[in-house]
């Protein structure tokens, strides 16, 4: 598949907060969201080289699926509504992760489709 990698994003947070003056991507997909709490595999879901200290929780976004696990390493409210708000196509303060993976996404779709077309209408 040409664009596996592109379909799948994880935004990590250590509480940095959501960027109050950005606004998701206009064509954002709505995602089905699971929640997560404490999975034992959650330092394999929410790793991250950008983080030098553990991470409290992550959203993990499958565009292909069209869904947004968010794993939380504890049980917090204030935690879990930072991470839908990454479902919901926002970034952190600072940060262009969630957009940059959704542009992502669209243009491995864009690379498939013409090369689709390109298989369609050779001779």
């Amino acid at each position: 598949m040409l664009f596996a990698a592109s379909a799948l994003a994880v935004i990590s947070c250590i509480l940095v907060p959501v960027d109050p003056g950005s606004t998701p991507p206009e064509d954002w997909p709505p995602l089905s969201v699971a929640v997560h709490v404490k999975p034992p595999d959650f330092a394999q879901r929410c790793r991250t080289a950008s983080h030098i200290v553990p991470v409290a929780g992550c959203a993990v976004l499958d565009f292909e699926k069209r869904t947004c696990d968010i794993q939380l390493r504890f049980a917090s409210d204030a935690l879990l509504r930072h991470e839908r708000r990454h479902c919901d196509g926002y970034d952190d303060a600072g940060e262009t992760r969630v957009r940059d993976g959704w542009d992502r996404y669209k243009l491995g779709l864009a690379r498939r489709d013409a090369a689709l077309r390109e298989l369609t209408t050779a001779p």
